[in-house]
């Protein structure tokens, strides 16, 4: 790969869908940064959310912009994947759970809340913003 394009290391994250989920529908998902931190997030087609992330690693070691709109905007989550895979700490997306596109904000407050409950509890790091917390 030409380095503009930003190398990425083979297999430096894994995926984890069960067997009821569908990547084509709303759903639920959790990026986990080796013990220290995860990250919940929703999307209305889970698939495209899938390679956005991945993606974005991508771009910011290629040194391109987030968006046109927003050239700097990467957020946390990106940060922090893009120093798991330079620092070859382990990495995995985990689908949760579909749901309806009416309940997404809903689902995805329950399990940021959720998650935050863990943290307070001795659990990883949420990386969410602090909106949604306990």
């Amino acid at each position: 790969m030409d380095d503009k394009m930003g190398d990425l290391r083979d297999n430096w994250w894994t995926l984890d869908i069960g067997e009821s989920i569908d990547v084509g529908l709303p759903g639920i998902y959790e990026w986990r940064i080796g013990v220290d931190s995860l990250y919940i997030g929703k999307s209305a087609r889970l698939r495209g959310r899938i390679r956005e992330y991945p993606n974005n690693v991508r771009k910011l070691i290629a040194g391109d912009a987030y968006r046109k709109g927003k050239p700097t905007s990467y957020r946390e989550i990106h940060r922090a994947l893009r120093i798991a895979h330079d620092d070859m700490i382990e990495v995995s997306l985990t689908v949760l759970e579909n749901c309806g596109r009416e309940v997404l904000n809903q689902r995805e407050r329950y399990w940021i809340a959720t998650r935050r409950a863990e943290e307070a509890q001795g659990g990883p790091r949420v990386l969410n913003a602090a909106k949604w917390s306990v």
